[in-house]
């Protein structure tokens, strides 16, 4: 595992390791120039051993990773797997709590919750296998969505699992899956993952079927206009179905299935972005509330427990997310990863090279601060709310300028999908 991020690929940090280096090597060159020669190549030394020491941090705490990881795919133990997990999250925490690299916690923890879900996976097999219960011929895919599908987990985000298989062979399969299903709930319970039943559901959400069932759904979910049976209207439906569809991605199972399934919801997708119902969508996007006021200020809550605060769930981070996520569609980007997905946009002429590299930085100061306020909670499944005060006078310009490249982007998503005819 890498924690190298200076990818020539990735244009934010190409560019902010270059001006990096350039501020090192003033500061470096300034304080030489206050020193005789002879001091010179103790400072040297002084600045090379202090790098050999955190480069031995970062790689004690890969290797860590590494062994637990490792012990968690070998368990097949459900009593073992809830402790393994913990310590793969404790180690991401500890590890942001020294670097503030949000990229890196990303990694920790998408990996952290695949090889769980693999190896849980495996053992509710065994379970069912050890209970007389044969495992039809028929092909089965774990998939991820909401942030474990964008590769963006931070061990205490909503968590969306869609386990899919193809039609009953008619030797009762249906059944066989239902229950491997149950059990695999069931494991992650045990683990303290409690999943509600319904992917159209906000939280940890699980949901299971064969193929065509999926694929039904999704289209449902665009079909009806006013209010559901639960008195909630269609549009917020309609905009879960195309969040879960477009951040799905394939764990584990059969890859043939998951290339099966992944062509199909590209394809919904592309029916999809031609129709007026996602215009609408756009529309509500490209007019979400950001936590930016008409002359500069930050819109914070004016009474109550978050006085002074704002939801950087709802007024950062989501708009965001949304309006990436909605501009990848329209330009039929298949990418899930909200970061791989501006970068894609910039490759496809759809943003602007200079534009790309804020929202990057924006992405990355917006999640940086959401994981402080995490850690802090101590819990998960909450909306977190920010004091922008706790940011000194710098950090405070620059999250109002990455609010306000967010407030570009969305006028972006309103010229290039609402207003087109």
């Amino acid at each position: 595992m890498s924690f190298v991020t200076n990818n020539p690929g990735n244009i934010m940090a190409s560019r902010a390791a270059r001006s990096l280096l350039d501020d090192i090597q003033k500061r470096i060159s300034a304080r030489m120039a206050e020193m005789e020669s002879r001091d010179y190549l103790g400072l040297l030394h002084m600045i090379r051993d202090e790098l050999a020491r955190e480069e031995d941090i970062d790689a004690w705490i890969a290797g860590e990773f590494a062994s637990l990881s490792t012990q968690l795919a070998d368990a097949r133990l459900t009593d073992e797997l809830g402790h393994l997990y913990e310590k793969l999250t404790t180690l991401a925490v500890r590890h942001f709590q020294a670097r503030s690299s949000v990229s890196t916690l990303h990694e920790f923890c998408d990996r952290a919750m695949e090889v769980l879900l693999s190896t849980s996976m495996t053992i509710a097999v065994e379970l069912l296998r050890q209970e007389g219960h044969r495992q039809p011929d028929c092909a089965w895919t774990l998939f991820a969505s909401d942030g474990l599908g964008r590769r963006e987990a931070t061990g205490k985000s909503p968590l969306a699992i869609i386990f899919i298989h193809d039609e009953d062979d008619g030797e009762g399969a249906g059944g066989y899956f239902h229950l491997l299903a149950l059990q695999l709930i069931a494991i992650l319970s045990q683990c303290g993952i409690l999943l509600q039943i319904g992917p159209l559901r906000n939280g940890h959400v699980f949901w299971h079927g064969p193929l065509g069932q999926w694929r039904q759904l999704m289209l449902e979910s665009s079909s009806h206009q006013g209010v559901d049976a639960a008195g909630s209207p269609q549009s917020d439906r309609y905009a879960r179905a195309i969040e879960l569809m477009a951040d799905l991605r394939p764990l584990c199972g059969d890859m043939a299935l998951a290339g099966r399934v992944t062509e199909m919801t590209g394809a919904i997708l592309a029916w999809e972005r031609e129709r007026e119902p996602f215009r609408q969508l756009a529309r509500r996007v490209a007019t979400m509330p950001v936590a930016l006021g008409i002359f500069g200020r930050f819109r914070t809550a004016r009474s109550g427990k978050h006085r002074g605060e704002f939801s950087l769930d709802e007024m950062a981070i989501g708009p965001l997310v949304a309006s990436v996520r909605l501009m990848a569609i329209a330009c039929g980007i298949r990418e899930t990863s909200t970061t791989e997905r501006i970068k894609a946009l910039q490759a496809g002429s759809h943003l602007g090279v200079a534009l790309a590299d804020r929202l990057l930085v924006a992405l990355h100061d917006f999640t940086r601060c959401q994981i402080d306020r995490q850690i802090a909670a101590g819990a998960g499944g909450e909306e977190h709310f920010f004091n922008p005060d706790l940011l000194g006078d710098e950090g405070k310009e620059r999250f109002k300028a990455g609010l306000e490249d967010l407030t570009t982007l969305q006028r972006l998503v309103y010229q290039q999908i609402v207003e087109v005819d």
